[in-house]
């Protein structure tokens, strides 16, 4: 499980939609042979919300819709 939350991060990116810690489950099982608990997933997602919160990024990981998705910042809005 190196780099799991590297892993995820990519999961999330590259959905269209918002992503499930069930998805992220299911997908590195089917590719990797994982079996990473929910908690596991919940403390990395923890950690890549607060990473993305700095001031450097345009964007953040937000919770909606049952899961999660990358989303443009407020302050970005008129930008996009």
């Amino acid at each position: 499980m190196e780099m799991l939350k590297q892993h995820i991060e990519a999961i999330i990116f590259t959905s269209e939609q918002p992503t499930t810690i069930k998805d992220i489950q299911e997908c590195l099982m089917t590719t990797y042979g994982w079996q990473i608990l929910k908690e596991e997933i919940e403390k990395e997602m923890e950690a890549i919300v607060e990473k993305y919160k700095a001031d450097m990024f345009s964007f953040e990981l937000a919770a909606i819709a049952g899961g999660w998705h990358f989303m443009t910042k407020k302050d970005y809005y008129p930008t996009v």
